[in-house]
């Protein structure tokens, strides 16, 4: 599982696993409601995970910032400057 190996670096407490599990959860549940294809699932999920712990390994443990960071960030690759 991606979570798994991306915690098994890391030096989080209970609450803090709970908290960034539930960000990656609920956030791949937003991304998945928009019909992504199952080719690119598993890819942009480890995408939500890396980011969500990135964020938290810099402090971050509000569940909405977490998610909104991770999502926006998404929304960021593959984008091109105007």
């Amino acid at each position: 599982m991606v979570m798994t190996s991306l915690l098994s670096g890391c030096s989080f407490d209970p609450k803090t696993v709970q908290i960034i599990t539930s960000a990656c959860d609920n956030a791949w549940e937003a991304i998945d409601k928009s019909g992504i294809s199952s080719d690119d699932a598993m890819f942009i999920r480890e995408l939500l995970a890396k980011r969500i712990t990135a964020t938290a390994t810099g402090g971050e443990r509000n569940p909405e910032r977490l998610i909104d960071d991770a999502l926006a960030y998404l929304g960021t690759i593959g984008s091109s400057p105007v």
